[in-house]
């Protein structure tokens, strides 16, 4: 669109002629009707893939369209009107030389013909599909005019040639040029080019464009000098955003009107008809598309929501035409009901006796430019508009038809006849059609729907839960459901100012969910973000220095509170949570993507840094309750990502005695049901809160609120309560529509309807499409490049894809316009909705380049730290359909997600990368990545298929090393599962397949887990060949890690068989060699092992101090789980020593710990020797009471 002239949305023959003042008349010349074949099949599969079909759609017609318009006007002809997949251009005869514009209108068809049988085949993401053209030409005088009708006009050509033009071409077969005698009689002097036996019409013979070309003598262009049309005329013809159409197209909520029409044959007698259609459209709003002549009869088509939308657009549109029709009825009608009747027809003076018909149908439609720069059009594509076409030819003189949508639509309001579905050409089943007979008698009526809740008692139940806070204990979650648009955001920021109002002492965290990515734990991400004073415009230096100043002062305060606390209990509580504080520094900084060389973070595995993580941010929350009461907004909650709902579930275990609060916004699901995350500890409280629609009261309170406190009418109240159902975000916007569209005006102070017979859209979508096309188009270019970046998005990100150098002015008066709101670098949409429509209104091909700009400008700004932003590159070069660039970083994405043991999000997106490789090789490694992923996650049934999948794969391509690792993987599987003999089956062919490849390390790893199979077997001696074979292949390859790991698979061992010497050995070599390596969690594993050892030995000295190593190791990294074991070996240590108090301590303090993991079976055994050690104790009550709870656990979970 960019590249074409606004005025070439009218021909310049139309321009010249309002130039010179003259507004109907004659010509003589040639016409051509072309009509591309081919359309209609492809019409009929597009569709099927709705949206982005009819954008396919609408790309192939201006694809082939532009050349063929582009050789008319080469030819000194132009374009007189579009028809869908046709169009008629005229030829005029010029300088008396008649035989010259049949030329002209000749060797455009020859050219056109050649050009589509060049282009017959194209090929599309759904398809390859042929078309042909079919061309008609005549020869004569052509009528035209120009319609005028207060201020507005409108262009029309008709006449014979046309009506010919078009038999001819009904006539041709594919890829013929066929024309009538009118055109002939000036041509016949050249029978080497045409072929007559088809008389009365003739055909051109198969002959070049150049020796065609050649019979043209004059070569002089119809317009010499580019003609001009000033705005304000050119608005006339078209409407300003039309005109002014910055886009190829765009997708809308349609409403197509066609209206067949006769007997008005001169230019009064049209423009009559015109000025009265247009008079009565005027009151409707609807957009006054074209008049034709063509091949479709005498037709005028009328769209309703494109390209601009209004209150209800199917009630205005059945309105228009019912009143249209009453004012023209139908004549002959009334004749045929006289004859059966007898009865005079009762038709009064001021209805005109002219036949009309009509075809209505809504539904989303491709609404922008078909054509090419020369001559274009604004128009919508579709099927409802193929439909409506027909179904306007085919119905009785003064009938209006429609569709089923429509009928649903108006049904309140008409009475409408379902009539037999009739076929349809081009459509495959017959379609469902109605005739709208008569309108009903309607009144508005308020709307109730069940019982209104009022909010005070929703604000009153939250602040109860803040009087829990107060005392200082946990409160637990309130759920907050309701549908879109019902106030949960406005109700936590009420609650909120209550707080403040009543000087509650809070700490308010807001944690919204991401919509589109859900990238994990970034709600906290974001809460994190905010409290730490990070921003992507400052550099890493300032960040880490604001994160460093907010750190510190945690750590100086909890200081204080040990200083002042004379609670022995309170203090170690302090200093712990201090100490793991301090701690895990660098686990808090990754969550806002601050990254410190050697730290502890990045001495964790994938895992340990996720656990770390959920518990650091766990850590992290009780330390804030401590100094206020903590609130915690979690927004759009349906959209909890895997790693947030983990952290919720760690976060409810052992909380009682901190302050938090946590609310949940949730919307309803379509089909009403709730949503909600059920996986909290059973201690941990919970409720819930339903907004429901609000009560006349309350709907006129926030109308007032929304369009002035002067006094409403009761008329105007009553279309409050029947169109916004109660829902308070409708009711604020069709306030402002309201008020902002002058349909209520003040008189006497008071608000009342200005305008009559005013429906209002029944769905918000309508409300809200309306508000975007009263934006201006450089806003309305704005919010739609910005609904691409999703719900919230980074200035920086906007300001690089949007070349204009007025964006803030744009962005402020989007903050206005209440389109979205700012917060420091960020822009939040106010409206997920608004948003939502913005989006989906676009086209395929525009968000597509959008999506890449985005991709493009993200690579530029976090280039230094492109891992931590690989989901949202990938996301967005997958939706721009960058192909190598989708891979690349949904890789990246993936194995990040693993390696920080995001294991949905890693399968999301290695199915995602699965889907875009063609690569065998590549897709065989990711599937391994994926299998690993899956096993770890307990899938060992998908992770079975998934590993089988690679190894066909593999063998298709004859990578041996990745067949062998494939059955590798998979004996792991069938291992766990106790299938034995075929795991040893798969290991044994891996080995083999290692060898073929030579592959040391993959035999190592095979050879390595056969040992560890055997020994599970009780087969010592076999599974200690292999685990020698392995030993020997690891000092080959200089493998310490992998030597570390079968040392300590030995001691494992030869510990199993109670020969503990040996063991020692092998452990103390295995200590040895992960001290070297500075792998700290692998030196924990193997001093528990070692303590282990003593404990068998009854050497408790020696076994304690072992554990109490292990213990201090895993707490400096943050190993939960190990630091659990610990604390119950310890605690075991001193129930053998007969050492009760201790062994009761430290026992429950693994507890402690296992009931944040969820370690149930473990659970299980510590609560059994928490029972044994107060049997010994003689307090047997209490040692029963960990018997049931032992109990009670082990029948939960079946454990034995």
């Amino acid at each position: 669109k960019e590249n074409m002239n606004s005025k070439n949305i009218i021909p310049d023959f139309i321009i010249k002629k309002l130039q010179d003042k003259e507004y109907y008349g004659q010509i003589t010349g040639a016409v051509l009707f072309a009509d591309v074949t081919g359309f209609t099949k492809l019409t009929e599969s597009l569709l099927a893939y709705k949206k982005e079909g009819v954008e396919i759609l609408s790309e192939m017609l201006n694809k082939i369209f532009s050349p063929l318009i582009k050789q008319i006007y080469h030819n000194n002809g132009f374009v007189a009107t579009f028809a869908g997949d046709a169009f008629t251009a005229i030829f005029i005869d010029r300088y008396n030389n008649i035989s010259e514009s049949c030329f002209w209108a000749l060797s455009s068809a020859k050219k056109i013909q050649e050009f589509v049988l060049e282009n017959r085949i194209q090929d599309t993401k759904f398809g390859r599909f042929e078309f042909a053209i079919d061309i008609g030409l005549s020869y004569g005088t052509i009528n035209w005019g120009i319609l005028r009708s207060n201020g507005k006009m409108n262009f029309y050509f008709k006449g014979k040639p046309i009506t010919n033009a078009v038999k001819c071409e009904n006539n041709a077969f594919a890829n013929q040029i066929l024309f009538d005698d009118n055109l002939y009689q000036h041509i016949k002097d050249n029978q080497d080019i045409i072929s007559s036996e088809n008389k009365p019409l003739f055909y051109l013979k198969d002959i070049a464009y150049q020796s065609l070309s050649q019979k043209s003598i004059i070569k002089q262009n119809f317009c010499e000098e580019p003609l001009t049309i000033d705005d304000e005329t050119l608005f006339k013809f078209f409407p300003p955003t039309v005109v002014n159409f910055n886009r190829i197209g765009e997708f809308r909520n349609v409403v197509s009107v066609f209206i067949s029409f006769n007997k008005a044959n001169n230019y009064n007698e049209i423009n009559y008809f015109f000025s009265k259609v247009r008079s009565i459209l005027s009151s409707y709003g609807g957009y006054f598309n074209k008049i034709d002549f063509g091949d479709k009869e005498s037709i005028i088509l009328v769209l309703f929501g494109a390209p601009k939308s209004f209150e209800n657009d199917i009630q205005r549109s059945v309105d228009f035409v019912y009143e249209l029709n009453q004012s023209f009825i139908n004549y002959e009608l009334a004749t045929k009901l006289h004859k059966k009747t007898q009865k005079e027809p009762e038709i009064r003076s001021q209805q005109e006796e002219y036949p009309i018909r009509f075809g209505i149908t809504s539904g989303t439609a491709y609404a922008g430019i078909i054509g090419g720069d020369k001559r274009w059009e604004y128009t919508a594509i579709g099927d409802i508009v193929n439909i409506s076409a027909l179904m306007a030819i085919s119905a009785d003189w003064g009938q209006i038809l429609c569709d089923e949508n429509t009928k649903k639509n108006i049904e309140s309001y008409y009475y409408c006849n379902a009539l037999e579905p009739r076929e349809f050409k081009g459509k495959k089943e017959k379609i469902s059609i109605f005739s709208i007979e008569y309108k009903k008698e309607y009144k508005h009526k308020i709307f109730y729907t069940g019982k209104f809740i009022n909010r005070e008692n929703e604000l009153e139940k939250l602040y109860q839960k803040a009087m829990i806070l107060k005392e200082h204990k946990n409160a637990g979650i309130v759920y907050i459901h309701s549908q879109p648009g019902m106030g949960k955001t406005r109700l936590l920021y009420e609650f909120r100012q209550l707080l403040y109002r009543k000087r509650i002492d809070f700490f308010w965290l807001t944690a919204p969910c991401e919509k589109i990515i859900r990238r994990s734990l970034n709600p906290f991400e974001y809460a994190l973000n905010n409290y730490f004073s990070q921003s992507v415009h400052s550099s890493e230096k300032i960040n880490k220095k604001n994160f460093d100043k907010k750190f510190q002062w945690l750590v100086n305060n909890l200081i204080k509170l040990e200083k002042v606390s004379k609670d022995s209990h309170k203090i170690q509580l302090y200093q712990d949570l201090r100490e793991e504080l301090i701690r895990t520094y660098s686990i808090l900084g990754s969550v806002v993507k601050l990254y410190w060389k050697g730290s502890l973070y990045e001495q964790l595995d994938a895992k340990g840094r996720f656990n770390s993580t959920l518990f650091a941010l766990k850590n992290f929350i009780k330390i804030l309750s401590l100094f206020h009461p903590i609130i915690i907004a979690l927004e759009d909650a349906q959209f909890l990502d895997d790693g947030t709902k983990q952290f919720l579930q760690i976060f409810s275990r052992n909380i009682a005695e901190f302050p938090v609060l946590i609310l949940a916004n949730f919307r309803y699901r379509d089909d009403g049901s709730t949503i909600s995350y059920d996986h909290f500890d059973d201690s941990f409280p919970k409720d819930e809160i339903h907004l429901k629609k609000f009560n006349p009261t309350q709907i006129k309170d926030i109308a007032h609120q929304t369009i002035g406190k002067e006094k409403i009418d009761t008329e105007v109240l009553e279309l409050f309560y029947e169109k916004t159902q109660g829902n308070p975000f409708y009711i604020e916007q069709l306030g402002t529509h309201l008020r902002e569209n002058e349909i209520i005006r003040k008189e006497d102070n008071k608000w009342r309807i200005a305008k009559k017979d005013f429906e209002i859209p029944q769905s918000i979508n309508s409300i809200l499409i309306a508000r975007i096309d009263r934006l201006s188009e450089n806003l309305k270019n704005v919010l739609f490049t910005a609904s691409v970046l999703g719900q919230e998005f980074k200035i920086s990100i906007l300001l690089g894809m949007m070349n204009d150098n007025n964006i803030h002015s744009y962005i402020e008066e989007g903050i206005n316009k209440s389109l979205w709101s700012q917060f420091t670098d960020v822009i939040y949409f106010r409206h997920a909705l608004l948003r939502d429509i913005a989006y989906q209104m676009q086209l395929k091909s525009r968000v597509r380049e959008i999506h890449k700009r985005a991709a493009d400008i993200m690579e530029g700004i976090y280039g230094d730290n492109i891992e931590s932003y690989a989901d949202n590159l990938a996301y967005h070069y997958e939706k721009a359909e960058v192909t190598d660039k989708a891979i690349y970083y949904l890789e990246i994405a993936g194995k990040l997600a693993k390696r920080e043991y995001r294991n949905k999000e890693a399968l999301n997106l290695y199915d995602r990368l699965l889907a875009l490789l063609d690569d065998k090789k590549k897709i065989t490694r990711i599937l391994l990545e994926k299998g690993e992923v899956q096993t770890l996650i307990g899938d060992w049934s998908g992770s079975e298929q998934t590993f089988q999948r690679a190894i066909i794969q593999a063998e298709e391509i004859s990578a041996h090393s990745l067949v062998a690792e494939g059955k590798r993987k998979l004996a792991g599987i069938l291992m766990n599962r106790g299938d034995y003999s075929s795991s040893i089956n798969y290991l044994k062919e891996a080995v083999d397949l290692f060898n073929l490849n030579n592959d040391k390390k993959g035999i190592s790893s095979a050879v390595g887990n056969l040992g560890v199979l055997y020994w599970k077997l009780r087969k010592y001696d076999i599974a200690m060949k292999y685990y020698k074979k392995d030993l020997s292949i690891c000092i080959e390859l200089n493998d310490k890690s992998r030597l570390a790991k079968v040392h300590n698979n030995i001691g494992l061992l030869y510990m199993s068989q109670d020969n503990f010497d040996k063991a020692m050995i092998h452990y103390k070599k295995a200590l040895s060699l992960n001290r070297k390596l500075d792998n700290k969690i692998e030196i924990s594993k193997v001093i528990g092992n070692i303590g282990l050892i003593y404990q068998r030995l009854r050497q408790f000295p020696q076994a304690m101090k072992q554990h109490q190593k292990k213990l201090a190791l895993c707490k400096e990294l943050s190993d939960k789980s190990g630091t659990s074991t610990a604390l119950s070996n310890i605690g075991l240590i001193y129930y053998y020593q007969k050492k009760y108090h201790k062994a009761i301590d430290y026992l429950k303090q693994s507890i402690h710990i296992k009931l944040e993991l969820g370690d149930v079976p473990r659970i299980i055994e510590n609560y059994y020797y928490l029972a044994e050690v107060y049997k010994r104790l003689n307090q047997f009550r209490t040692a029963e009471k960990y018997y049931e709870k032992m109990l009670s656990l082990s029948r939960d979970i079946h454990y034995d």
